[in-house]
């Protein structure tokens, strides 16, 4: 599919938008890609879905949200990268070997647990809503605070089985989760902890 080069209108243009995304989408089927490759889609779609009402653009996006739950490790980690095979038939040695040497950052994570959470808002189907949900709780509150440090910030988790506990800017993107998560369950303990870090990040900010 190929997109005119053409003034079009605002509504036009995101169903211009999405209906090329929609096309994309069966590139997704199988490992390896990275998530974050698929969650800024995802994200779009959905908005698509909701304000063009154009449910066809949200029936796409949950193949792809419940097999990234799916993957999540009893300890609420999250794979950044699509593994194509659900934690539940995993063994505990292969559990073990992918905290060695995986990749569960919260940069790439907090952006697609964002999306998990704006598209529980947007589903009609409450099992499907209260795992999403569930999904992102477990990882907000078991495997986040792991990395969170004594100033407000965090690090970013383990990539490529180095544990990265400093400080580091672009896990800012869990602040973003934490917000949502607030906005959709009324719970300010989320909010809390995304103002901390947003609170560090502003006094930390340097001169280019």
């Amino acid at each position: 599919m190929k997109i005119k080069y053409e003034q079009l209108s605002l509504q036009e243009a995101m169903q211009t938008y999405c209906d090329w995304l929609l096309s994309q989408m069966p590139k997704f089927q199988s490992p390896p890609y990275e998530w974050y490759f698929l969650f800024y889609p995802i994200r779009t779609l959905l908005l698509g879905a909701r304000l063009l009402q154009r449910d066809e653009y949200a029936q796409a996006v949950w193949p792809h949200l419940d097999n990234y739950i799916g993957e999540q490790l009893p300890n609420g980690a999250l794979s950044s990268n699509f593994r194509g095979k659900p934690a539940a038939e995993l063994s505990q040695k292969e559990i073990e070997h992918l905290l060695r040497t995986g990749k569960f950052n919260l940069a790439d994570n907090g952006s697609n647990v964002h999306a998990l959470i704006q598209a529980a808002q947007y589903c009609q189907d409450t099992e499907r809503r209260e795992r999403y949900l569930a999904a992102a709780k477990k990882w907000l509150d078991c495997w986040v605070p792991i990395w969170g440090l004594a100033d407000g910030s965090y690090g970013n988790g383990i990539w490529g089985g180095h544990k990265l506990n400093g400080t580091y800017s672009m896990a800012m993107n869990v602040c973003s989760a934490f917000a949502a998560y607030t906005l959709a369950t009324g719970d300010r303990h989320y909010i809390e902890n995304a103002e901390g870090f947003a609170q560090f990040q502003c006094a930390n900010w340097h001169q280019a």
